[in-house]
């Protein structure tokens, strides 16, 4: 019995350890509003920079839309170990 008992608990700690030994990374590319004129199909503005539509900015209610909506799928993920973000923008920081 003792070496049943001692084989179920071995079991048990390396299923603990090799849970342990995972993490879970979510990476986002959120873009900053003023790249997402790429994204929205705006047509280059006449004064952009070098790569033309950078003057034009996506509405800041699609910004705050886009914001709420990110925040919202982060909600449904589970045991996130770390998040990582690219281009992040005041308004998602404010609902982070």
């Amino acid at each position: 019995m003792a070496s049943a008992a001692a084989a179920a608990s071995a079991k048990n700690n390396r299923r603990n350890n090799k849970s342990a030994n995972n993490i879970k990374i979510i990476s986002f590319n959120v873009a900053s509003p003023e790249f997402m004129c790429f994204n929205m199909h705006i047509p280059p503005s006449s004064e952009g920079s070098k790569y033309g539509c950078h003057a034009n900015k996506e509405t800041p209610e699609n910004t705050e839309k886009r914001a709420s909506l990110i925040v919202d799928q982060l909600n449904l993920q589970n045991d996130v170990d770390f998040m990582c973000f690219q281009e992040m923008f005041p308004e998602l920081i404010k609902k982070l």
